[in-house]
């Protein structure tokens, strides 16, 4: 049932750590966000959400599913069909959207000619001085569209994206971008995360899940370096990137210990 004008949806596990970023991105912008998260939680993500999340009043739903592990087309779809939503917007749990990018969708959504956009992207690689200057690659992700219940994600194991011909009228939205920094995290979790989203996708050849390792894995992305003061602020407060405000990095590292 359509009740809301823009949903977050999201497919998690166990992201204790990061989840507070996207989630804090799109505040002011959703109107409920839909978490599914991939089997039994080991860690506190949920706790983190409901953290996040209450003091704002958004309304979220967090499911646990534990028939469709590693299914992530049947695991979205899940999150597709209790979204209430008019419109959809995903992200994953290491990803952000700026400012910039939450207000060209507001004024997106208001549009009722579109039902489907292109989001422009932009991945860390391996640091915060640089980023993938492979634009072709990552420009114009289908990140944003109608819920309209012509979506099946739920044929192909690691189906992401919608088919085109379900949707009328799609834009490139221009102006801010989607923070992915998913391939900050070292060799070991590139290895995983290839090994978890690659290895059993039934949307990529060989050959590109190849060359989406090795580049990885031997440091070989291309990249370009990138100024601090471009980075969205609520990704450098979480990372203290350019803060020099000693009470605020104490107060953020006691927050830290007390956890552990």
């Amino acid at each position: 049932m359509i009740t809301k004008k823009l949903s977050l949806c999201m497919l998690v596990q166990n992201e204790e750590e990061i989840i507070d970023l996207p989630l804090k991105s799109v505040i002011g912008l959703v109107d409920e966000v839909v978490i599914v998260h991939d089997g039994i939680p080991k860690d506190n993500t949920e706790q983190v959400i409901k953290d996040t999340l209450n003091p704002t009043k958004i309304p979220y739903k967090f499911i646990v599913d534990t028939e469709y592990c590693r299914h992530f087309g049947k695991q979205r779809q899940i999150a597709i069909n209790n979204a209430e939503g008019e419109w959809l917007l995903w992200l994953d749990a290491d990803e952000c959207i700026d400012p910039i990018l939450q207000e060209r969708i507001k004024e997106v959504i208001k549009e009722p000619e579109i039902d489907s956009c292109h989001l422009e992207y932009v991945h860390f690689v391996n640091d915060f001085v640089h980023i993938d200057n492979s634009v072709p690659v990552h420009i114009g992700l289908f990140r944003l569209y109608k819920n309209n219940g012509k979506v099946n994600l739920a044929l192909i194991r690691n189906h992401a994206i919608p088919r085109s011909e379900n949707f009328n009228k799609t834009i490139m939205v221009v102006g801010g971008y989607i923070w992915h920094l998913g391939y900050l995290k070292g060799i070991k979790h590139i290895f995983e995360s290839y090994r978890r989203s690659f290895v059993q996708s039934e949307i990529h050849s060989s050959y590109e899940l190849c060359k989406w390792r090795d580049r990885h894995l031997l440091g070989n992305y291309p990249t370009t370096p990138i100024k601090i003061d471009d980075i969205p602020i609520l990704i450098r407060l979480k990372y203290h990137i350019g803060i020099y405000d000693i009470n605020y990095i104490n107060e953020s590292f006691n927050k830290v210990i007390n956890q552990l």
